[in-house]
């Protein structure tokens, strides 16, 4: 308004005041400016009077002003009355205002030095290689942190500026060369395997994230040779199968059924050669190597090419080892009887039928009896099996190696004896114990009467042996005996090394013994009573158990039957007796007779049962279970038990 019509206004309020300053002045109340000249404020005399202001007296303030443009900060003092301009720092940025750095808003003129500082940062490259526990695989990352170059971002022209900023510029490190990753991943240890492909994904400025860059080689484990066996083995076992030490188990009791000429009875499908593999260190990793078995056409056999072989006669197939054999088989579908006599064959012997009383079967490989056994004989060079009970007989299967065995038991027995025999004698020589004038023959006689009592058993356990086998080296054995040991013979010693001798031809028998011994066989039997049994390999009792028999193994002796009772009589084993219920509760005498190494494992036992370890025993006085006998590492012999 250039001119007012009228310039003070009186009313009872200064809102009616106003109002009729407005009407009158056509101008918002809003926009009215007024003072107050006078106001009273009586309870009944009230009264405001006010003076319109002209605008021309109205003094515009003008503030200082601050933006940014093309980089830079502009400043504008404030006219007369008015504000200076302010700028604030942000996290990103530092700003000194006149060389000192501000933290919080402050002051700036046209005259103000302001510095703005960006941070900074190098442009730099990182690698990270891992690798797998088992050095098989390496993975690399690569991350690349380029330099970022700022500048003021362009604001409004404000009183107070808050500084931002904005990236002008990056600036990336170079590339990696495939020189560089190689050098990068010889400096961890990765020498081979290096991944081409991947190599060229990290030469250039991208990042990789968990790339796999190297790989090793993992090792071919060779694939074992496979038998598969054509014919049924009587445990439905048609594969070789080995066990962890590479030892494979070929027991084939059991019915088994003939076979015809040219029939293929195995086949041999050769493994696979392994290949060593090598990790990302260059370590090489060896490959698990395929066992080869080497298949053999045995007694009715042949080879149709080098991995098939095939029958070459009719008969029963069987395995021992890796050979094969077809034997021919000898029927009887009745008793053997004094109808049928005795029978020797030198194959398979199956009858149907039992053995009566007074006879005798003599099998050159197995011998199968379905029924019972009575009063009477059997051989068998192989296995034996007899479904039905043996009453008053003997059993023997494994030909001459029972007999071989049992030399085998005394030449070891007759050597352990003599070495402390000649070792006694020195030591008694040495200190003239039985004085100067006493010769070695004296010597000898007078310790084997007191101190090796039982050398003169041996010896003649021995000689009953060489008498049964036609072996002219046992006769020569037993004839050295007779002359040096037995009777009154060792007075006819005149020098220790005559015992010396002795105990160096005995040493070598030994040897030779051990080289003619057979594949061990298993007899297996349901009942037995009053009866001898005896095996070169194992004995199996698969139904009631015995009653006072002789029962020898040259392996184990196992009771199958949970219910089975081995009720008095001897048990002996070279390796382990495992028995379920043994005596009775009459307290019969009951012997179980295990090697120095051995061990007997019974589920429960009555007194009176005799445990037998290495020559060592021990008697139950009580029913026990749970039982364990065995020798511990000092020769002690241990039963370990629960009572009853």
């Amino acid at each position: 308004m250039n001119s007012l019509k009228k310039a003070v206004f009186t009313a009872k309020t200064l809102e009616e005041c106003l109002e009729t300053a407005s009407i009158e002045l056509k101008i918002s109340k809003e926009k009215i400016r007024y003072e107050i000249l006078e106001e009273k404020k009586g309870f009944f005399n009230k009264k405001v009077t006010i003076k319109i202001i002209e605008e021309k007296k109205i003094k515009k303030v003008k503030n200082g002003t601050i933006k940014t443009e093309d980089g830079k900060i502009i400043v504008k003092n404030p006219e007369e009355n008015g504000r200076a301009a302010t700028i604030t720092p942000s996290k990103s940025v530092k700003i000194l205002v006149d060389g000192t750095k501000i933290k919080n808003r402050k002051e700036v003129f046209e005259d103000s030095k302001i510095e703005i500082v960006f941070d900074e940062n190098l442009a730099e490259r990182r690698t990270n290689i891992s690798i797998s526990p088992d050095k098989m695989k390496a993975y690399i990352t690569i991350k690349f942190i380029p330099e970022n170059v700022y500048k003021l971002k362009d604001s409004q022209q404000s009183s107070d500026l808050v500084v931002e900023i904005e990236i002008k510029e990056q600036k990336f490190p170079s590339a990696y060369t495939s020189k560089e990753i190689k050098k990068e991943l010889i400096t961890k240890g990765v020498k081979f395997g290096i991944i081409e492909e991947a190599l060229e994904k990290c030469i250039n400025t991208e990042n990789v994230d968990s790339l796999l860059i190297a790989c090793g080689e993992e090792p071919l484990n060779g694939i074992d040779d496979e038998i598969k066996i054509n014919f049924d083995t009587g445990n439905n076992n048609k594969e070789l199968v080995a066990d962890q030490k590479g030892k494979i188990d070929y027991k084939s009791i059991g019915y088994i059924r003939p076979v015809e000429k040219n029939d293929i009875l195995a086949v041999k499908k050769e493994g696979i050669e392994g290949k060593d593999g090598i990790d990302i260190n260059g370590n090489v990793k060896k490959h698990r190597v395929a066992k080869r078995y080497q298949i053999k056409a045995g007694e009715g056999c042949e080879f149709k090419d080098e991995n098939t072989v095939i029958a070459a006669v009719s008969g029963k197939p069987s395995i021992k080892g890796t050979t094969f054999f077809v034997h021919k088989i000898h029927e009887v579908k009745t008793d053997v009887d004094l109808k049928t006599g005795n029978i020797e064959f030198i194959g398979d012997i199956i009858i149907h039928g039992s053995i009566k009383e007074g006879m005798q079967v003599k099998a050159g490989c197995d011998l199968i009896v379905n029924k019972h056994v009575e009063r009477a004989k059997t051989y068998s060079k192989m296995d034996t099996i007899i479904d039905g009970n043996i009453i008053n007989s003997t059993i023997n299967g494994g030909g001459e190696n029972i007999i071989k065995l049992n030399k085998l038991k005394s030449l070891e027995e007759l050597t352990a004896i003599l070495e402390k025999l000649i070792e006694t004698i020195d030591h008694v020589k040495t200190y003239n114990i039985l004085g100067k004038e006493v010769h070695d023959g004296e010597v000898v006689k007078v310790l084997i009467e007191n101190k090796f009592k039982s050398i003169t058993q041996i010896c003649l356990n021995y000689i009953k042996l060489a008498e049964i086998d036609e072996n002219s080296e046992d006769k020569k054995i037993a004839i050295i005996i007779k002359q040096k040991l037995i009777g009154a013979a060792p007075l006819s010693i005149k020098n220790c090394n005559e015992l010396k001798s002795l105990l160096n031809i005995v040493k070598e028998n030994i040897k030779m013994v051990k080289g003619t011994l057979s594949v061990p066989v298993d007899v297996k039997i349901g009942y037995c009573q009053e009866s001898i049994i005896n095996s070169s390999g194992n004995v199996m009792i698969t139904g009631k158990g015995e009653y006072v028999s002789k029962i020898t193994a040259h392996a184990n002796v196992e009771f199958i039957n949970p219910t089975a009772i081995a009720r008095g009589g001897m048990i002996r084993a070279q390796n382990e007796i495992k028995c379920k219920k043994v005596g009775s509760e009459g307290g019969v005498s009951t012997k179980l007779i295990i090697g120095k190494n051995g061990n007997i494992w019974v589920e429960m036992a009555y007194q009176n049962t005799c445990f037998v370890v290495g020559g060592k025993e021990y008697t139950l006085d009580v029913p026990s279970k749970s039982i364990h006998a065995y020798l511990n590492k000092d020769g002690e012999l241990i039963v370990d038990k629960f009572a009853l």
